[in-house]
């Protein structure tokens, strides 16, 4: 169920960001140790691109892209924010 939900925030998110264009989801298992799979996701859009410096904060509470972003698309900033919070949870990283 935890899965589900970082996947349905984190393709939302993407498509709010792609007005024109498409959105991909790639999934690949990186390793299997007993009853323990590693998993590679990977979401894609062609949409609006974050630059190297906001990506290091657009995963924390409140942080959106820019001021232009955040008056275009409008939202609270807290979707990657849950995303992290969840991945957490499975002890995973963003």
């Amino acid at each position: 169920m935890k899965l589900s939900q970082i996947m349905i925030n984190f393709v939302g998110n993407e498509l709010k960001f792609t007005k024109k264009g498409e959105v991909t989801v790639a999934t690949k298992p990186l390793k299997r140790i007993d009853d323990t799979v590693t998993i590679y996701f990977e979401v894609k859009n062609n949409g609006i691109v974050i630059s190297e410096d906001q990506v290091i904060n657009i995963f924390e509470i409140f942080e959106q892209g820019s001021i232009q972003i955040n008056r275009e698309f409008c939202g609270t900033g807290l979707r990657l924010t849950i995303i992290k919070s969840l991945l957490g949870l499975f002890k995973s990283k963003i």
